[in-house]
């Protein structure tokens, strides 16, 4: 028996449950590292999916966990294709198989999982989905409130942060003659980008976060600035890609409570971990509604037409207003932008300027490189009204850029022509 073990999205050694599932059955495991430039590629209001940035930092992510598992004695298969068609092929060439495969979230992502199903069921092939995307474990969906702060006072009641799950040490592998897929990637075109990937990169950045500059200490008080290596946490990439588990992150806030004690900060660090739990399950609630222009509410309103003059001033940083063209800028030449810098920006397109808020998304979905499916469309949703606050979060961006870029530090040099 062969255990195929997936790799989508969980592209780490540590911590990773899916990997340890693997590992429990004691048989020869072949890695499976997806790659799917396909679905990278479709299209949603225009945009590509996967923009240059994540897919080079994806790039970085398969080639680091390839090396890992290479170490480990494994022989890992860059596969090229859907989770189906990758199964199927190994099916061919190994016929007693098991498939391990963690959830991923995502329309696209959650139709194949239900083909590979399908298909392991019809030829008999055991197959285990892993849930290993959240702090905690999703609770009942329809018990799940559609207010953070009732979710929040729910489960800081009984949150217990376990220890995350070591490394394996070594693990058997078989050998195997699939030819492995290339991924040709012009990194000199995107040498601007804010972050690169793997799990050797994710843990070394944690560690000079959390431990040798203690940045976790002023968390709460600098998240908001707009520039600057550690004012904020900067780990929501590495959590996107799974090169780190939030029960990593949270269980180093934890550890350097105990040595160096609370404060505001290492709370609100866990606290936003658990935003980003809220909006993973809200997706598993309300998948059929999330893509839709009123929301998980269902608000029964028509959407806008599609000004391009408007939308394509604010792709490009070409609006009346340089806070908002700087902080596009900085989306489009680095894949990155700050917390404040997306409410901001997000709030001009829908409020502002009146357009449609999923064609914002589409654009954040394609340049960003911490992209996910439920953080991102859920917090659109969240200023346009219609997802988990019926109060429409219309920002004054003038009072926003005087209170957060006085200096316009940010704005000018986000907007000023710059020398390379």
């Amino acid at each position: 028996m062969i255990t195929v073990l997936i790799f989508l999205r969980n592209f780490r050694l540590n911590d990773n449950k899916t990997l340890q599932r693997a590992a429990a059955y004691g048989d020869p495991i072949l890695p499976v590292l997806v790659q799917h430039t396909s679905r990278e590629q479709r299209h949603w209001y225009g945009w590509p999916a996967t923009g240059p940035f994540r897919q080079a930092f994806t790039h970085e992510c398969i080639a680091d966990i390839e090396r890992q598992l290479f170490e480990l004695g494994l022989h890992p298969w860059r596969g090229q294709g859907d989770l189906l068609s990758l199964v199927q092929t190994v099916h061919q060439l190994f016929s007693g198989i098991r498939v391990i495969c963690p959830h991923v979230l995502g329309e696209y992502e959650g139709a194949e999982r239900a083909e590979l199903i399908q298909y392991c069921q019809k030829h008999q092939i055991e197959c285990d989905v892993v849930w290993d995307w959240t702090l905690i474990d999703p609770p009942a969906l329809n018990s799940l409130p559609l207010s953070f702060t009732a979710f929040r006072k729910k489960v800081e009641r009984g949150l217990r942060i376990s220890s995350p799950l070591p490394a394996p040490d070594s693990l058997q592998g078989i050998a195997h003659e699939l030819p492995s897929m290339s991924y040709s990637i012009d990194f000199d075109a995107i040498e601007g980008r804010a972050f690169h990937g793997g799990e050797s990169i994710a843990l070394s950045h944690l560690n000079d976060y959390i431990w040798a500059t203690k940045s976790v200490r002023h968390y709460k008080q600098t998240r908001n600035k707009l520039m600057g290596k550690h004012v904020s946490s900067k780990v929501s990439a590495y959590l996107s890609s799974g090169c780190l588990s939030p029960r990593q992150v949270a269980h180093q806030v934890k550890q350097f409570e105990s040595k160096y004690g609370k404060n505001d900060s290492t709370y609100w660090l866990i606290f936003e971990l658990l935003w980003r739990d809220f909006f993973q399950f809200q997706y598993l609630a309300h998948a059929k509604h999330w893509f839709s222009f009123g929301g998980i509410q269902q608000k029964q309103t028509q959407a806008p037409d599609y000004d391009a003059v408007r939308c394509d001033a604010w792709v490009n940083g070409k609006t009346p207003n340089n806070f908002i063209n700087a902080a596009m800028n900085e989306l489009r030449q680095t894949g990155h932008m700050s917390n404040r810098g997306r409410q901001n920006a997000a709030s001009y397109l829908i409020h502002d300027l009146g357009q449609d808020w999923r064609f914002g998304a589409a654009v954040f979905e394609h340049y960003l490189i911490d992209y996910d499916v439920a953080s991102n469309i859920g917090n659109w949703m969240y200023i346009a009204g219609v997802g988990n606050s019926r109060q429409v979060r219309a920002f004054n961006v003038v009072s926003q850029q005087e209170r957060y870029d006085k200096n316009l530090e940010y704005t000018n040099y986000w907007t000023q022509p710059r020398l390379f």
